[in-house]
């Protein structure tokens, strides 16, 4: 029974390791978007990113930072604003 348990355990790391994995792929694929000035589809990316790890801080960032770059300053406000309500 011990066994099973460690192997949940490992299994349940090794998913949240490839899920943060696909995380940091989508952030980068927005970095390439915002380095191009492609607001729309940086947003896109950073946003996918930020559904599978809320918390990946650097994604949710580059959200704020690409609504602001795209002069949507709303949309950036409301990011900044729940970044410093979640990361006080």
């Amino acid at each position: 029974m011990r066994t099973l348990w460690v192997l949940i355990l490992f299994l349940f790391l090794l998913a949240g390791q490839a899920l943060a994995e696909v995380g940091d792929f989508y952030v980068k694929k927005g970095n390439e978007f915002y380095k191009q000035e492609k607001w729309d589809q940086a947003i896109e990316q950073y946003t996918l990113a930020i559904g599978i790890n809320p918390g990946h801080m650097g994604a949710r960032q580059n959200l704020g930072l690409a609504y602001q770059s795209k002069r949507d300053f709303t949309h950036a406000i409301e990011v900044f604003q729940a970044m410093k309500k979640d990361d006080p």
